[in-house]
């Protein structure tokens, strides 16, 4: 038989994902009226608030780098772009 999930956990699930939902809303108005490159740009924004392993997390759980990519991109950052 299942637990109960205990309702502060269960009231910070149902908030969390409230403000995921306006933030998807918000992108979702964007993109409809001001075109993909402003609602990039104001994504790029977004995650540019977050700190660099909530980044490194969300780039490997949407398989768009691996660990060699990101550390290829932190090597050219040390050495200004040059090999």
């Amino acid at each position: 038989m299942p637990h109960p999930i205990p309702r502060a956990v269960e009231a910070e699930l149902v908030s969390r994902e409230h403000l995921v939902r306006l933030l998807v809303e918000q992108v979702d108005r964007t993109f409809s009226t001001e075109g993909s490159r402003k609602a990039l740009y104001e994504l790029g924004n977004l995650l540019r608030r977050l700190d660099e392993s909530t980044l490194r997390a969300l780039l490997q759980w949407q398989g768009a780098a691996d660990e060699d990519e990101m550390r290829e991109a932190d090597e050219e950052d040390a050495t200004g772009g040059k090999p």
